[in-house]
């Protein structure tokens, strides 16, 4: 019934903005779009919301963005979906190895896990001299008892 009526509530949402318009509670002009919202009629399960995004998210099915909403709509605490999918990214290291092994770009794999770009190149190890390796058999001075 509530696809129903939607066209009835919108103008109900019209009707009142006017009045308050009329009124002078609020300015005259273009009246912004409303629309009604209503929760599910049954109580939502959000253990079974939580199963059903994981299990579509990890058959690809859903994306990570439609999933954090269905998240939200489900009750889960979530302030900002953009800043949600900022944290999950950030701690997706198996991703991050999976974009890395396909673009070889280090820069990319540093944008999707949202980390500053490094100024300082790491660069090859340093040598270290290594002494000659000393003969098999010591020399012996046949004028002194001692070893060279």
């Amino acid at each position: 019934m509530r696809l129903v009526r939607d066209h009835k509530y919108t103008l109900l949402l019209k009707f009142v903005a006017r009045l308050h318009q009329a009124g002078r509670v609020w300015p005259v002009g273009e009246l912004p779009a409303a629309r009604l919202a209503f929760s599910p009629l049954t109580p939502t399960d959000q253990a079974a919301v939580l199963d059903l995004v994981v299990k579509a998210y990890a058959a690809g099915v859903i994306s990570l963005e439609t999933a954090v909403r269905m998240l939200m709509d489900a009750g889960f605490p979530i302030d900002s979906a953009a800043t949600e999918i900022d944290l999950i990214q950030a701690r997706a290291f198996d991703a991050a190895a999976r974009l890395a092994d396909a673009t070889g770009d280090n820069a990319a794999v540093r944008e999707y896990l949202g980390l500053t770009e490094d100024a300082s190149e790491t660069g090859p190890a340093p040598l270290i001299p290594t002494p000659p390796l000393a003969d098999a058999a010591p020399v012996v001075n046949p004028d002194d008892d001692t070893l060279e």
